[in-house]
């Protein structure tokens, strides 16, 4: 089993909120002084263990870091090194299909409640994937006794619309036949222009297809377009 901590980006920014309580003066969606907001930090720890399989787990912290007692910023740099070496050291020569002691064990030897967070995903993991079923709810349920049943959710990347969002580009002379919007569809000429029995459609030019509509569309010069289809209920049957 080989160990890795990677240092990395979060998805928002660390505040200063010392600096800000102060009257950091605000930029835009920033501050003018350095270091007042900041991009987030991380550090991926990874787990390859001796199969292949990798199991993975996030070490970060939240944007309010250092206010009302939390732990001050992640600094990723210097995290993961001391993330890597503590999780060799508590690691070496022991199985991880057993999780609740072992994560116990681990997060003590650990820098931060940051660290420990991310260790805990990646062991949790590693032990879903040795169990054989992948199911880090049901590792949790079986080592604490819990009761209930853990099976496999389907995730949709958009819940509670059926509408889809694309780019499509059209090479010069395209022709893609009648297309048919059962459910609706908007178009937004990004580039280039288009046509259709009804006309042509140049750069920054926006359509409805009402639900029902149909069209012949090509392009002669080829085109780019923002194309967005069904889970429009304002478009109402075509005329």
């Amino acid at each position: 089993m080989k160990v890795l901590a990677t240092p990395g980006l979060g998805a928002f920014f660390f505040d200063d909120q010392a600096a800000i309580a102060a009257g950091a003066e605000r930029d835009g969606v920033g501050y003018r002084e350095a270091g007042v907001r900041e991009p987030a930090e991380a550090v991926s720890i990874q787990l390859v263990l001796d199969d292949g399989y990798v199991a993975r787990g996030d070490c970060v912290s939240v944007q309010y870091s250092g206010a009302g007692g939390r732990e001050p910023r992640l600094r990723a740099g210097e995290l993961a090194p001391l993330v890597e070496r503590a999780l060799q050291e508590a690691l070496a020569g022991r199985s991880l299909a057993a999780f609740r002691e072992l994560a116990a064990d681990v997060e003590a030897r650990l820098p931060g409640r940051a660290a420990a967070y991310g260790a805990s995903q990646a062991l949790l993991d590693a032990a879903a994937h040795l169990a054989g079923h992948h199911l880090m709810a049901r590792v949790v349920m079986d080592e604490w006794g819990l009761p209930g049943t853990a099976r496999e959710v389907p995730l949709y990347a958009q819940s509670g619309y059926s509408d889809t969002v694309r780019l499509e580009r059209w090479d010069a002379g395209a022709d893609l036949g009648v297309r048919h919007y059962a459910q609706g569809a908007e178009l937004f000429v990004l580039e280039g222009e288009f046509a259709d029995d009804a006309g042509s459609y140049a750069t920054g030019c926006w359509l409805r297809f009402p639900m029902g509509s149909e069209h012949h569309p090509r392009s002669a010069r080829g085109c780019t377009l923002y194309v967005k289809r069904s889970g429009l209920p304002y478009l109402h049957a075509a005329a």
